[in-house]
C-alpha cells in the first residue's frame, strides 16, 4: 500500500493527547483546536482549554458534538487532583439533569427531580429546598450559600455534590454580573475548579481592571498557584485602590464587604480606607 500524501497528512498535533487532529475538535478526546467556539455564550475558545474563559462553561460538554473516533485516546499519565475536584465532572451530569428540568418547567412529581437530587446526594447530607421554580440567580444564590457553609464545615462530599449545581445555575445567568462571578469563582475555588474561577476573575478585571473583588480574586488565585509575587502584586493593587473604589457604592462592594474589610484589616490594619 502507497504512503499517504504529505499534503493530507493532518499538521496539527492536539494540545490536550497529543493526536493528529484537524478541524475545530480533536477527534480522539474533544479538545478544542484552533477556531472553536463556546456553546453556551459563543466567546472563541482558547486551543486546549477545558473550560470557557468568558462564563466558565466546560469543554466537555461540547465534546459530544464532535465525531469520537472508535480508538482509545492515548494514556496520560494520570494527575493528582483534590477529591472534590476529581468528582467535579461526573457530578455535573446530574446537575445538568436538574437544569434541564427546570427550564422546560416540568414539575417533580413523585419520581420528578425532587427524587432525583435526593437519590443522588451524599449519604446523610441534609435535602436541598426545592429549587425548580427558582430564577437561575435565586439557584445560584440558594446553591452559593450551601456550599459556603459546607465549606465551613468541611463536608467535601456534600460539596462535590452540590458546587456543580451552583456553578451551572451561574453559567445560566444571563448577562451575570460581577457580584455573580465573584459568587461562581469561589464556588469554583472550593470544588477545586480553578480554571473557572480564573476566567471569573479574569473576566472582571478586563472590564475593570481595579475592581476590589477581581483583585481579591486575583490574589487568592495568584497564591493557589504558588505564586506569591503575583498574589502581592494584586493585593498592593487592591489596597491603592480601594479607597476611590468603595466611592463608587457599587453593589456588589456591598454585598461583599465583609470581604472586603479583612482584607484591608489583612493588609493594612484598618477596616475601611
Amino acid at each position: 500500500m502507497r504512503d499517504m500524501p504529505a499534503s493530507n497528512v493532518p499538521s496539527t498535533r492536539c494540545p490536550s493527547c497529543g493526536a493528529a487532529a484537524a478541524g475545530k475538535f480533536c477527534s480522539e478526546c474533544g479538545t478544542p483546536l484552533g477556531g472553536a467556539r463556546c456553546a453556551h455564550c459563543d466567546a472563541e475558545l482558547p486551543a486546549g482549554g477545558r473550560f470557557c474563559h468568558e462564563c466558565g462553561a466546560a469543554v466537555e460538554a461540547l465534546a459530544s458534538t464532535t465525531a469520537r473516533s472508535p480508538r482509545a485516546a492515548p494514556s496520560r499519565p494520570a494527575r493528582p487532583v483534590s477529591r472534590v475536584a476529581a468528582g467535579f465532572v461526573g457530578v455535573v451530569l446530574v446537575a445538568a439533569v436538574v437544569l434541564v428540568a427546570v427550564r422546560i418547567g416540568r414539575r417533580p412529581g413523585p419520581s420528578g427531580t425532587g427524587t432525583l437530587v435526593a437519590s443522588a446526594m451524599p449519604q446523610g447530607a441534609v435535602p436541598a429546598p426545592d429549587i425548580s421554580n427558582m430564577s437561575p440567580r435565586e439557584r445560584a444564590s440558594r446553591l452559593y450559600d450551601r456550599v459556603m457553609r459546607l465549606h465551613e464545615e468541611r463536608k467535601t462530599d456534600s460539596i462535590a455534590f452540590f458546587a456543580p449545581m451552583a456553578l451551572a445555575s451561574y453559567a445560566a445567568i444571563p448577562d451575570i454580573d460581577p457580584d455573580g462571578r465573584y459568587d461562581m469563582a469561589r464556588v469554583a475555588m472550593v470544588a477545586g475548579a480553578l480554571p473557572v474561577a480564573r476566567a471569573q476573575s479574569d473576566t472582571i478585571l478586563q472590564r475593570d481592571s481595579t475592581h476590589l473583588l477581581g483583585l481579591l480574586l486575583a490574589a487568592d488565585l495568584a497564591r493557589a498557584a504558588n505564586d506569591e509575587a503575583a498574589a502581592k502584586r494584586a493585593e498592593a493593587k487592591f489596597v491603592a485602590a480601594a479607597a476611590r473604589e468603595r466611592k463608587r457604592n457599587l453593589p456588589e462592594y456591598t454585598a461583599h464587604a465583609v470581604d472586603i474589610d479583612g482584607a484591608l484589616r489583612r493588609l493594612t490594619g484598618a477596616a475601611k480606607p
